[in-house]
């Protein structure tokens, strides 16, 4: 907790950069970053009239990017195709994000020197197997590794002091990169297959 209290880059240096070697380095080209930049141009006009949204359309819009970009790194990784471009609802979108993949798998994309945030586990809520994605610059992303349910669901590996932003009250920075598995593919996703969901 020491450490931790040193703020974000300290922390990023101690429990994530020590593994960059061993993550794998993915670029997105132009046609990608556009079209989803266009396609979340799209989403903010819609999800700009929620209530939790309301005049916060410019972190919103970088949110919905980063996001996507991270789910295309890792559509690109693992070759498979599992990223919904449409607009709807959000309480209609609250599912896994390799969903349509097959599995009860969800991606969380961080910006480089930053920690992804996550709500905690608790007796009520437990978190899917998660993804976690690095980005580096606008074409350069990190797939850090695969976090499974024992990772994601000990609350030891969150922190409220990783968090940049004193307005996100819900949500903890999940920090030990060191228990993700880094080399992953396809065949380690099984166990997460949605038709065997715990």
């Amino acid at each position: 907790m020491e450490l931790i209290g040193q703020g974000c880059e300290a922390s990023y240096n101690y429990y994530v950069q020590p593994y960059e070697e061993q993550f794998a380095k993915i670029l997105l080209d132009n046609n990608d970053l556009e079209a989803i930049k266009e396609r979340a141009k799209s989403i903010v006009l819609k999800k700009g009239g929620e209530s939790q949204n309301i005049g916060d359309t410019t972190s919103l819009l970088k949110r919905w990017v980063t996001g996507w970009c991270g789910e295309r790194v890792v559509e690109k990784h693992l070759g498979l195709k599992f990223m919904d471009l449409t607009i709807g609802e959000s309480y209609d979108y609250n599912q896994p994000d390799l969903l349509r993949a097959g599995y009860s798998v969800g991606v969380k994309t961080c910006n480089v020197k930053d920690f992804p945030l996550m709500k905690p586990p608790s007796p009520s809520h437990l978190n899917q197997p998660q993804i976690f994605v690095v980005k580096v610059s606008k074409s350069e992303y990190y797939v850090a590794g695969l976090g499974d349910y024992s990772v994601v669901n000990n609350p030891k590996n969150f922190t409220p002091f990783l968090v940049r932003s004193s307005a996100i009250r819900h949500k903890r920075a999940f920090y030990r990169f060191d228990l993700l598995k880094h080399d992953f593919d396809i065949e380690d996703l099984l166990n997460f297959r949605a038709d065997s969901i715990r």
